[in-house]
């Protein structure tokens, strides 16, 4: 169930969390980000999404979420690692209803380019494309 189902201040933001791949919003709670963030926080389970949406359709659902949950009061878009290409998706299908974007640890699909050689994190992700008994190690670590 997302996090946030329920309060709402007419004046505040809606503050919409947008979690990485692999991630859930479960991890919001990790932070204690409900506390952080004040109680009008909705984190979309993007995993629950039928996966056999092509991504524009996907993109469009979220959207149309946000807004139904967000209704007239100023959106704020997290999106952490891969989620922040997703609220930059939301932000340019919910235009000026979004009041603040916030990028945290910017991802982007692998398919859009080669940005291994140039990133901070790739031994990382080098060896979480491996997979196998190395990332197990890096995970327990």
């Amino acid at each position: 169930m997302p996090i946030g189902d329920g309060i709402e201040k007419a004046n505040s933001p809606f503050v919409v969390y947008l979690h990485g791949v692999p991630g859930t919003p479960a991890e919001l709670a990790l932070s204690d980000g409900t506390s952080l963030l004040g109680p009008n926080v909705f984190a979309p389970d993007r995993t629950a999404i039928d996966p056999k949406l092509n991504a524009n359709a996907a993109f469009d659902l979220l959207a149309t979420q946000i807004a139904e949950k967000g209704g007239t009061r100023p959106i704020r878009l997290i999106g952490f690692s891969l989620g922040a290409f997703v609220a930059l998706q939301i932000a340019s299908r919910l235009g000026p209803q979004i009041a603040r974007l916030d990028l945290i640890s910017a991802a982007a699909p692998h398919e859009l380019g080669d940005f291994m050689p140039e990133m901070v994190g790739r031994r990382v992700f080098a060896v979480a494309g491996t997979g196998g008994l190395s990332f197990d190690m890096l995970v327990w670590l």
